[in-house]
């Protein structure tokens, strides 16, 4: 267990580092057909398994990190160290929630940890980190459009607070049920979708606001 917690340790010493080593693995080769043999594999520590799993959630995972974080570096530490609970604590997953739902829980804990030693937490734009990387190409005014109304999108979110970002990007990014944000972050049904609203409400005014400081700025 040791030698494994190093092995692993050492692949996931820079978040860079993972997006390298597992764009060789095609999950859609990975002959798994349900939850449990995922989980069977994962117990056994079956590398193919792992990396699989890796590369299906990272993504995932830094993306719910850097919402609550808002730091690129802490995020990716955040997500390092969430890959390492779930795979050293893989035999303690009892099954009652889904497996995504035990993993987002240990990065919600991880990251609240990280925000709690934190004295402030430091905004930062969230990266773009898909995880195969693609050829340069000239970007068509569309295309340049799409990019800005993300770029904005992320500015504003990083305006709220981490709880109402976590609680947004879980619903509507994740897609993931009330009931299932409850089981990650603890809080009563009520009170997300006290969160839920409060969020949507905070992050239209910021948008509204973004647009038209920008129509100043180009016609004022």
């Amino acid at each position: 267990m040791v030698a494994w917690c190093y092995k692993l340790g050492f692949c996931l010493h820079k978040f860079s580092v993972i997006r390298n080593l597992y764009t060789d693995v095609d999950v859609r080769l990975i002959p798994m057909s349900t939850e449990q043999e995922l989980i069977d594999g994962l117990v056994r520590k079956n590398d193919v398994t792992v990396r699989a799993f890796i590369r299906m959630h990272q993504n995932y995972v830094y993306t719910l990190c850097i919402r609550l974080l808002g730091d690129e570096m802490k995020a990716e530490e955040a997500t390092q160290d969430t890959f390492m609970q779930v795979i050293r604590n893989i035999e303690k997953f009892d099954g009652r929630s889904r497996i995504t739902t035990w993993m987002y829980t240990i990065a919600h804990n991880i990251c609240i940890n990280q925000l709690r030693k934190s004295k402030r937490s430091t905004f930062t734009q969230l990266e773009d980190t898909e995880i195969a990387s693609k050829p340069a190409e000239e970007k068509t005014d569309q295309a340049v459009l799409a990019q800005e109304q993300k770029d904005r999108l992320e500015k504003c979110m990083q305006q709220l607070s981490p709880d109402l970002r976590e609680v947004l990007t879980l619903f509507y990014f994740k897609e993931l049920s009330i009931r299932e944000i409850g089981a990650i972050n603890g809080d009563s049904e009520a009170n997300i979708k006290v969160k839920l609203h409060r969020g949507r409400k905070q992050l239209k005014a910021l948008l509204e606001t973004s647009v038209h400081g920008q129509i100043d700025l180009l016609y004022g």
